[in-house]
């Protein structure tokens, strides 16, 4: 509740003056978690063209990009975002901050700092953990924290697919294999099959 009072904001001023740009929005990212990434894009796209100045729709549109490897969409997305922040509430702009830190300025270290005043600041959030535990942790070659921060993330939301993967890959990169496995195979039992466990399946065969 002191949190909420401190940092909440109308939904028209934080994140977006338009319903179905939210409901689109909100469709996308429930595609990217349950789906593939690839399924989140065009709904996030849609959501931005309801409201160009979703700030938040442009820092997940920028994710998904980089995480499919499209970087320039990717960099501009996460430019725009940036350039929107005040248009965004407190929680959603150390969102937008990573994002900028992890795709334009590849300053990971500060990416990693905002991650953490953001899990202070919201300390039931899973996503500030999980978010770290992925490509900046892993960029930073923090493996052992990594792995700390995506078992935070699934402490407090076990359904928040994303944390599963980063931890999987963790452990690969660590050579731990048969722990990457025992992951894979508890996401796979809570109904998560993305393709980037298809990929790590692969992987610790051919390893």
């Amino acid at each position: 509740l002191r949190t909420r009072q401190m940092h909440d904001k109308p939904l028209e001023e934080g994140t977006t003056a338009s319903l179905e740009a939210l409901k689109a929005f909100s469709a996308g990212r429930r595609a990217s978690l349950n789906e593939s990434i690839v399924a989140g894009i065009p709904l996030q796209k849609r959501a931005i063209e309801l409201d160009p100045n979703f700030a938040l729709a442009y820092a997940l549109l920028a994710l998904n990009y980089v995480d499919t490897g499209q970087t320039g969409p990717a960099g501009e997305a996460a430019k725009r975002a940036y350039e929107l922040r005040n248009r965004a509430s407190d929680r959603e702009r150390f969102f937008i901050e990573v994002i900028y830190d992890r795709i334009l300025t590849g300053t990971l270290e500060r990416a990693r700092q905002t991650c953490m005043s953001w899990a202070q600041t919201y300390p039931r959030d899973a996503e500030a953990h999980a978010l770290a535990s992925g490509g900046i942790l892993q960029g930073l070659g923090d493996f052992d924290i990594s792995i700390e921060e995506a078992r935070k993330a699934l402490a407090l939301d076990p359904d928040l697919s994303p944390a599963y993967t980063n931890l999987a890959y963790s452990y690969f990169m660590k050579g731990q294999m048969q722990r990457a496995m025992n992951v894979v195979a508890e996401a796979s039992a809570r109904g998560f099959s993305p393709p980037e466990m298809l990929v790590l399946r692969y992987s610790i065969a051919f390893a």
